[in-house]
């Protein structure tokens, strides 16, 4: 359940978001990010948020990991959020 009352006491008490701040959220496709997108969305109007969604392909997990890119686009794009989403070729590194 979300508990904005709990979650904005958090915020303050370690001074995690001030007014007006640009946060870029990686986003990974799996339930702990896109519950953390969702609740900054929830909250962007409280601090006056510039909230970006941000998700990387490592070149890992192939077809796999393409549909979680897709995945994480249309999520953003449903949230009328930005969505910068690349791919690096992580094993080469």
């Amino acid at each position: 359940m979300f508990a904005p009352g709990k979650i904005k006491k958090t915020i303050q008490k370690y001074r995690m978001l001030e007014p007006g701040d640009r946060v870029v959220v990686g986003v990974s496709g799996g339930p702990d990010s896109i519950m953390l997108c969702h609740v900054l969305h929830r909250l962007r109007g409280s601090y006056n948020l510039d909230l970006t969604v941000a998700h990387l392909n490592h070149g890992v997990r192939g077809a796999e990991a393409a549909r979680d890119a897709r995945f994480v686009e249309r999520f953003a794009r449903g949230l009328a959020l930005p969505c910068v989403a690349q791919e690096a070729d992580v094993p080469a590194y």
